[in-house]
């Protein structure tokens, strides 16, 4: 639970459940611009995480659709 005024400790990335788009490029060895259009085409995947206008990776979906996929097409 977060409380107001309370500090959020800094978490690495490959610790955290939940990326933003450019942690998970660094992690998974994906570009930007493959990564964003792959959201565009997809943008109800189960691995997305949508917050207002932000949208984060959740990292254990994504590695279970990077591990089946043989190739990324867009």
């Amino acid at each position: 639970m977060c409380t107001m005024g309370m500090a959020i400790p800094k978490i690495a990335p490959e610790n955290k459940f939940n990326l933003t788009i450019e942690e998970a490029c660094g992690i998974f060895g994906i570009g930007e611009h493959t990564l964003r259009r792959l959201i565009g085409l997809h943008p109800n995947a189960d691995y997305l995480l949508h917050i207002g206008t932000k949208t984060l990776i959740k990292r254990p979906l994504f590695e279970q659709y990077i591990l089946k996929e043989s190739a990324i097409h867009y």
